[in-house]
């Protein structure tokens, strides 16, 4: 029995097996609970203790006296444009914008079109070439097989010269030349 030493192997390949199916259950429960902890965790921020910064000093609030109210200067009110003169603004200003997306989209759609025309054109060109290049084949396939009929053609008319010398011959064997 030659193969005796190798049933010793089996056990030491099952603990094995064992072994590495345990480990690869530890490490991938391992990387659950680490991902879990990382992306439960990742939104919630430490609380930071009401000790850890001191109040700010509460200030008494600013109102100016009245001589201060007098001695500031009277700013002009802000004049600020009728809601028309708005309206007719906002109108041109669409209107200009619309022009320009019009205009852009047509330059846009036309260099689309070039570019579609362009390989278009090039696709044309390669298949005029495959099908010289078929043309050409199938020419020279048709001269491949007119040169193997007549090469046929050839051989059987030698074959039937060979048979008819043989028989005019006799019925002799011809000589081996081995």
């Amino acid at each position: 029995m030659p193969y005796m030493h190798a049933c010793h192997r089996h056990g030491s390949r099952f603990l094995w097996f064992i072994f590495g199916a345990v480990t690869a259950t530890w490490v991938i429960k391992h990387r659950e609970v680490d991902y879990h902890f990382k992306f439960s965790h990742h939104c919630s921020r430490h609380q930071i203790p009401q000790h850890a910064y001191p109040p700010p000093p509460s200030a008494p609030p600013m109102i100016p006296s009245a001589e201060q109210q007098s001695e500031a200067p009277v700013k002009p009110a802000l004049v600020l444009p009728m809601p028309t003169e708005k309206w007719d603004e906002d109108k041109v200003r669409a209107a200009a914008l619309s022009k320009q997306a019009s205009e852009r989209f047509s330059e846009l759609s036309e260099a689309t079109l070039d570019a579609v025309l362009n390989t278009v054109q090039s696709l044309k060109a390669k298949l005029a070439e495959h099908r010289a290049e078929r043309e050409q084949q199938w020419e020279q396939l048709q001269q491949l097989q007119a040169m193997r009929e007549e090469q046929a053609k050839q051989f059987e008319e030698w074959r039937k010269h060979m048979e008819q010398f043989r028989q005019s011959s006799g019925d002799e064997k011809p000589p081996r030349l081995v």
